[in-house]
C-alpha cells in the first residue's frame, strides 16, 4: 500500500499493519492537539504519554531539512506505528507531502524492493538483513539500537561494491521516545564520522553525576 500525501486520498488497507497506519493518520488529522506514544521500554518501564503534534511537526521538518526531502519524494515505512519511530515516519511524509510506501515490519523489509526510494528509517537488524538492497534507498537513518562497527563495515563494503548512480547517505541516530526520535546524527556513509552532531536547537551537557542532559525546548 502507498499513500500520496500530496493528495487527500487515503488508500484502502488490506493488512492489520496498513490499518494501524490509516488509524494513526486519522488520529493525526483529528481535533486533538496531542497523540499518545508508547515507549519501547529499552531504558526503563514502558509507558504511554501524550505528545503535542506541533512538537512532532518541528522534529519532522528538522529531519526533512537535513536530508533535503521535498514534495513528491518517496519514503518507506517499515517500523511499527505504535512507537515514535514509526509515527515520526508518517508525520515526515505528511509534512513534506511525500509518497509513503507501507511495508509490514519484518527483519528484511526490502526483500521485494525493486524501485529507488528517497528515504527510510530502519533498525540495525533490518539493515543487516537488507544489505543487498540498501543501495536502492537514497537516505537511511538507523535507530533503536547502536550500530556495530561490524555493520558499519558491511554497509560501506556493500555500497562501495555496487555499480550505482544513486548517491546514498546513511546515518546512525541518537534519541528516544521523549525526544521525538533523534536529537543527533552521525554519518556512516559516504563519510564515516567519529561523533554525533546534535540538531539545531538542541543543547547537551553533563549534570553533577556525569549523566547526559538534553535541552530541547522545541521537542519536550
Amino acid at each position: 500500500m502507498k499513500i500520496d500525501f500530496s493528495t487527500d486520498q487515503l488508500a484502502t488497507p488490506k493488512t492489520d499493519f496498513e490499518q494501524s497506519v490509516i488509524s494513526f493518520v486519522r488520529e493525526w488529522f483529528d481535533d486533538s492537539k496531542t497523540v499518545k506514544v508508547q515507549t519501547s521500554g529499552s531504558t526503563g518501564t514502558p509507558k504511554v504519554f501524550d505528545i503535542e503534534k506541533d512538537r512532532m511537526r518541528y522534529s519532522a521538518n528538522k529531519t526533512c531539512d537535513i536530508l533535503g526531502l521535498k514534495q513528491g519524494d518517496s519514503a518507506l515505512l517499515c517500523l511499527p506505528v505504535d512507537y515514535i519511530s514509526g509515527k515520526m515516519m508518517v508525520v515526515r511524509a505528511i509534512e513534506r507531502k511525500l509518497t509513503l510506501f507501507i511495508k509490514t515490519p519484518s527483519i528484511n523489509p526490502l526483500s521485494d524492493l525493486e524501485d529507488v526510494i528517497d528515504f527510510c528509517a530502519m533498525s540495525p537488524l533490518q539493515v543487516e538483513n537488507s544489505l543487498d538492497k540498501i543501495h536502492l534507498i537514497k537516505n537511511i537513518i538507523i535507530g533503536g539500537a547502536a550500530v556495530s562497527e561490524s555493520l558499519k563495515s558491511k554497509i560501506s563494503h556493500q555500497l562501495n561494491s555496487e555499480e550505482s548512480s544513486i548517491e546514498n547517505q546513511i546515518f546512525e541516530t541518537y534519541g528516544m521516545s521523549e525526544t521525538l526520535s533523534h536529537i543527533a546524527l552521525k554519518q556512516i556513509y559516504p563519510i564515516a564520522e567519529d561523533y554525533f552532531k546534535v540538531l539545531e536547537g538542541v543543547e547537551i551537557s553533563l549534570d553533577a553525576r556525569g549523566c547526559l542532559q538534553i535541552f530541547a525546548p522545541n521537542l519536550n
